[in-house]
């Protein structure tokens, strides 16, 4: 594990520092500490669980599938832009796509309407082709990877309470997400808005779920691609706000809604807007990315749908979401909105009230976005 950005690094870069310890507490739950305060999630196990669940909602969202862009497969110098868990980098580092074990509607959806539903169980499938000779580096603010937890001696407490909805499987059925790290694979902890001192290029950067975390998205994918070396590829895939129902079941003034506006509204005040993601196609663009390609895909917020695929999706994209509502809300709206940890939580009660609802059929847009950078530049 790398760390930089430390005034005790010298130079620059250090093994692993304890200031990246010194975390930040706040409302119950605990942040990052390199450029505090950037990062408005938790870095506690209960939002490291969701990150792990989160990708394997991804996962299953891409049928199987790390990525859908040309490089998916033979990528040779691999950037993944805010890791998180870790668990994409690993599973392209590894070759291999983890899968959680089988797990019935009723304990996934917490409680949610509908017959159970068998989720796949596949501990470990392979993935199109193995990747040993990629190189993957996997960055984030945060060391909550798996290497991080093996270079110290203690574990790391959880700290907050869990949200009354949260499925009770998490901490035994998501610590099956947590793989080996392979040899092909570093961690480092560094600020992206940086300065990217990397010596090489890459011919793969990838990113997801960025909503919200930077100053300028536009100005980050040039900076990314001025990275990649010619006809390399970025991918990024996100979900877009607000949430949307396509049969007017989704009232504006729902506290759904109401929460969605409440996120565009935290992030424009903190400097760090959720860029619109149907937009994506045409900031790569003017970075300079050709061949672009825009994939549409949905999460449903429950398991109103009828169709099999999309009513499991939305057992997931439930459990992602209202299961950790409040971890997701406490300091975006405590910090962009000035409201109070009461007001937050009776806030998200409503709210997920309405997620819970299969009346409502609303569904979370999910946007994939990958572009070349040309031959010749």
């Amino acid at each position: 594990l790398i760390v930089h950005g430390f005034q005790d690094s010298e130079p620059s870069v250090a093994s692993l520092s304890s200031s990246i310890l010194e975390y930040q507490r706040e409302n119950g739950r605990r942040y990052h500490a390199l450029s505090r305060g950037k990062y408005v999630l938790p870095n506690d196990e209960d939002e490291n669980n969701r990150l792990d669940l989160q990708h394997e909602l991804y996962v299953r969202t891409m049928h199987g599938e790390l990525a859908l862009c040309p490089k998916a497969q033979g990528a040779r110098n691999v950037l993944d832009m805010g890791t998180g868990t870790g668990q994409w980098a690993i599973s392209y580092g590894m070759g291999t796509t983890p899968h959680f074990p089988t797990i019935p509607c009723m304990i996934l959806g917490s409680s949610l309407v509908g017959s159970p539903v068998t989720v796949c169980n596949t501990d470990l499938e392979p993935a199109a082709d193995l990747h040993p000779e990629a190189h993957v580096i996997g960055v984030d603010l945060s060391p909550i990877q798996p290497d991080f937890h093996d270079s110290i001696s203690q574990p790391i407490a959880s700290y907050g309470t869990r949200d009354d909805s949260r499925p009770a499987y998490a901490d035994s059925v998501l610590s099956a997400a947590h793989l080996s790290v392979p040899p092909n694979l570093n961690f480092e902890i560094d600020d992206l808005e940086k300065e990217w001192t990397w010596s090489h290029k890459f011919d793969f950067i990838f990113a997801r779920m960025m909503l919200g975390c930077f100053e300028n998205l536009p100005a980050m994918m040039k900076v990314a691609y001025d990275n990649l070396e010619p006809g390399g590829y970025i991918e990024f895939q996100d979900m877009a706000l607000p949430a949307r129902s396509d049969d007017g079941t989704l009232d504006p003034n729902s506290y759904l809604s109401k929460w969605c506006d409440a996120c565009l509204e935290a992030g424009q005040n903190l400097g760090r807007p959720v860029w619109p993601v149907v937009e994506y196609k045409n900031y790569l663009a003017d970075a300079g990315f050709e061949c672009i390609v825009e994939v549409q895909k949905k999460w449903p917020t429950n398991t109103w749908p009828r169709d099999s695929n999309f009513k499991e999706l939305g057992m997931w994209a439930y459990a992602n979401i209202a299961g950790s509502l409040e971890g997701l809300s406490l300091a975006y709206f405590a910090r962009g909105l000035g409201w109070t940890p009461d007001e937050i939580r009776v806030f998200c009660a409503h709210t997920r009230k309405d997620l819970k609802d299969p009346k409502i059929h609303a569904y979370w847009p999910i946007y994939v976005v990958y572009g070349r950078k040309p031959f010749d530049a």
